[in-house]
């Protein structure tokens, strides 16, 4: 029994593969030896080299140093070695993973390529991109509401009686607002901003908080020629004491009346509610838990100190005129979702157009 049995007889259950590409390497350099050196002698399979006392390169008829053991085995014991180590060809591995790649599906090598963590679909909401890119009404569900934070209402002993019923209840000290009842509100506030774009209305911001500076500009510069906005004081008298401030051409014209106002920060804008309400101007309002919702004519249910409620909303009501100025255009709506009445009129228009067309006369019958 060789002094490699045990080995060799493991490693055939295990290491078979391995075991037998050592064989066809002996056997290529038993080859390569034979072909420079005929002297050599081999066996009748030529598989690996005589036990002999005649050593490669020796001269002939001097005695060398006899071969101890089997020089097969210690290729194989070598390649064993290899093979646990991990070491293999450059090129057989290559091309063993190119392989691997070829025979998984797409889905995995597209997987394989992502780097860890949740896989984003197109419906995910980014906070970073609230200025940038907002989302539209109807895209917006409750779980873009709760990452930007529009459900924290305020501490109970300042939660106005009449928002009681749009809260879902309290926790940690703090009122949760209803968002099955903000969701709603802010579709209504946008088909009502997008039908006063579509008809060519004229839409005032106010807003004077630092937080929502940026949100106003990027919703007013949505909708061009439409929308207005006022960051800085408010004067008072701008719409009920017009005449000494526009001049009286422009209270005779009703110009300087607009059509829509949105207040930011309804509870410290009562003053501009009260003229809106003396001109019957509706007004639009952020509504928080510490304000009367019925101070304003559209609220909207969320919470009016965080920066990115206010980016989603004023992103949304942005989209929503842009869309209706598109509609005033004659243009196609970006968003992918339109309005319940829209969507009603769009499929009543397209039964129209189908029964206008002329149907083909079958002459057979």
């Amino acid at each position: 029994m060789s002094f490699f049995s045990p080995v060799r007889s493991v490693s055939r259950r295990v290491f078979g593969n391995q075991i037998q590409l050592a064989r066809q390497v002996h056997a290529s350099a038993s080859i390569s030896a034979q072909s420079t050196n005929p002297s050599l002698p081999v066996d009748s399979n030529n598989t690996r080299p005589s036990n002999t006392n005649a050593s490669v390169g020796s001269p002939s008829g001097v005695n060398a140093e006899p071969v101890v053991g089997n020089e097969t085995d210690t290729i194989i014991s070598d390649s064993l070695d290899g093979a646990v180590s991990g070491d293999r060809p450059a090129g057989s591995q290559q091309q063993g993973q190119r392989q691997k790649e070829e025979d998984l599906p797409e889905w995995q090598v597209k997987r394989a390529g992502q780097s860890f963590g949740s896989f984003q679909t197109d419906s995910t909401w980014h906070p970073t991109h609230s200025l940038s890119k907002p989302i539209t009404a109807y895209q917006a569900t409750v779980s873009h509401l709760v990452a930007a934070g529009t459900h924290m209402g305020h501490s109970p002993h300042l939660t106005r009686p009449s928002y009681q019923s749009y809260l879902a209840g309290r926790r940690s000290g703090i009122d949760i607002i209803n968002l099955e009842h903000t969701l709603p509100s802010l579709r209504k506030a946008c088909g009502v901003v997008r039908d006063i774009a579509r008809d060519d209305g004229v839409i005032v911001f106010v807003g004077k908080k630092k937080i929502t500076k940026g949100a106003v500009i990027k919703a007013v510069e949505r909708m061009p020629g439409v929308a207005h906005a006022v960051t800085e004081r408010w004067r008072p008298g701008t719409l009920t004491n017009a005449h000494s401030i526009f001049g009286a051409e422009s209270v005779i014209s009703g110009a300087y009346l607009p059509d829509l106002i949105v207040v930011l920060d309804p509870r410290n804008m009562v003053h501009i509610i009260n003229e809106a309400n003396n001109k019957n101007i509706p007004t639009l309002g952020l509504v928080d838990s510490d304000v009367d919702p019925r101070l304003v004519t559209i609220p909207i249910y969320t919470n009016i100190d965080s920066a990115r409620s206010i980016e989603l909303i004023l992103g949304a009501l942005g989209r929503a005129g842009q869309d209706g100025i598109k509609e005033r255009n004659g243009e196609k709506p970006g968003s992918r979702f339109l309005l319940p009445h829209h969507r009603f009129q769009a499929k009543i228009d397209r039964k129209r157009e189908f029964d206008n067309v002329e149907q083909p006369i079958d002459w057979d019958q």
